[in-house]
């Protein structure tokens, strides 16, 4: 999958994902890298996939457990705070392109404000 950033090359930001320190990362541009672990000294660029929904996941593996994560949430929940988790726990995508998981892009709703913005 190709992507496409709005940010320069210096303008990446990587940051640890909550519950996956020392393994996994996400950046501000929506990429997620696997840190490097025993027998193997490089980072990898982790192969999102598209839902038919649009959204885009990634798999994240820790104690021998695969999780499917939707980048967008990951990129919010690592880079800002929620307010209030019992209000907002939707992510919405400010130009309504659930592919674009730009931090800029993203902001935490709730689902009235989701539907909402959808129209």
């Amino acid at each position: 999958m190709a992507y496409t950033s709005l940010f320069k090359k210096d303008d990446v930001i990587w940051k640890p994902i909550p519950g996956y320190d020392g393994l996994y990362e996400v950046s501000n541009t929506g990429r997620v890298k696997s840190l490097p672990r025993k027998g193997r000294r490089k980072e990898v660029l982790l192969d999102p996939k598209a839902r038919d929904s649009g959204y885009i996941m990634v798999s994240l593996r820790k104690d021998n457990k695969e999780e499917n994560c939707f980048v967008h949430k990951l990129v919010l929940s690592t880079f800002k705070q929620n307010p209030d988790i019992s209000k907002y726990n939707q992510v919405n995508h400010l130009n309504s392109i659930r592919s674009d998981n730009n931090l800029e892009n993203l902001e935490w709703s709730n689902n009235s404000l989701n539907q909402k913005h959808a129209f």
